[in-house]
């Protein structure tokens, strides 16, 4: 590894950085490059044998691209934790089962989704803007995951809960024995719509513990 001189880092000094310390060099080549640890510095300073140097200012857009990413998925996948809570409600008060599949759906459709589909974009830019490896395990496993899951509660997840409004969107069934060869317990769903709560409640714990996954990968960055 190149030593860095006193002058290279006056140099950076001239350059416009507001820092330069402490510093690092990694070699690349016949050149290098001086860096500060951690993501989120202002400038970083290519060096290379005569003292030329070049400042990449895009660091100083880290920040605002990380805000918005983490804003966005607070917006997405906060409520996604409510949902169960919202089942729950409207699975104890029959009369009021579709009102809240569709606040949820609602909530999905017009939240969620959207706020999911602008991280991508976010996430590029920071990707972008640290020049950090695409190829690293931890990244590529959090956007397959990530596509995964938009894929699941957009296709599968929004096809279940679109039927499930439909099947309750007549009135609770009554306290007596269903009708004879129905298949109805006296008092409880009818199969079908019994089956489809059974298909949203597990999609959606599969979708929480992707989200908990992918947000593990990104804060823990774990290597292989």
């Amino acid at each position: 590894m190149p030593p860095v001189s006193t002058s290279t880092a006056g140099a950076a000094r001239a350059a416009g950085c507001r820092s330069f310390g402490p510093y690092r060099a990694i070699a690349r080549g016949n050149a290098g490059r001086v860096s500060w640890p951690g993501l989120v510095r202002e400038r970083s300073v290519d060096w290379a044998p005569g003292g030329r140097l070049g400042v990449r200012t895009v660091t100083q857009w880290f920040p605002l691209f990380l805000l918005l990413h983490v804003l966005a998925a607070i917006v997405a996948f906060g409520p996604v934790f409510a949902f169960p809570l919202i089942g729950r409600m409207g699975g104890s008060e029959p009369q009021h089962a579709n009102f809240s599949t569709r606040v949820s759906a609602a909530v999905s459709r017009r939240i969620t989704i959207p706020a999911a589909l602008t991280m991508p974009v976010s996430g590029v830019l920071m990707i972008w803007a640290t020049g950090i490896n695409w190829a690293q395990p931890w990244l590529i496993t959090g956007v397959a995951l990530y596509a995964f899951a938009v894929s699941y509660a957009v296709v599968v997840q929004g096809r279940a809960v679109t039927r499930l409004i439909g099947l309750t969107s007549g009135p609770p069934p009554s306290a007596g024995p269903g009708p004879a060869g129905s298949g109805a317990p006296a008092g409880g769903p009818p199969p079908e719509t019994a089956a489809t709560v059974g298909q949203v409640q597990r999609g959606g714990i599969l979708l929480m513990a992707m989200i908990v996954i992918i947000v593990m990968l990104m804060v823990f960055r774990p290597t292989i």
